[in-house]
């Protein structure tokens, strides 16, 4: 456990080298989720009903924010990310490592 722990430690200071760009990472990646949840609010309000085809404001909110933690754990990316550590040449030095691969790439 202790070698995933570092790897996410190396990557998290790789991450942070340039602050600014962290930060804004960060606030910008919820941005989206606030003007979706603003506007099943609005489609709501302007609508006049609390209830559209038998779902209320907070069940499409609660809906939205749980897809959106779930999207946010699978991995749907981790092909472009093995593609591209094999151009980089990086692929070998993680294979020989003892750690699994797909378990390196989550986390």
């Amino acid at each position: 456990m202790r070698k995933y722990l570092y790897s996410l430690k190396l990557y998290l200071l790789s991450f942070l080298q340039y602050r600014f760009d962290a930060i804004l990472g960060l606030v910008m990646s919820d941005m989206g989720m606030l003007v979706t949840i603003l506007f099943w609010i609005l489609i709501y309000r302007s609508n006049g009903t609390d209830v559209i085809n038998m779902y209320t404001v907070s069940d499409m909110i609660t809906f939205f924010v749980v897809s959106s933690l779930f999207r946010k754990f699978i991995i749907n990316g981790s092909g472009f990310e093995i593609s591209g550590m094999i151009k980089s040449g990086e692929l070998s030095k993680a294979l020989i490592k003892p750690q699994s691969i797909s378990v390196f790439l989550y986390c």
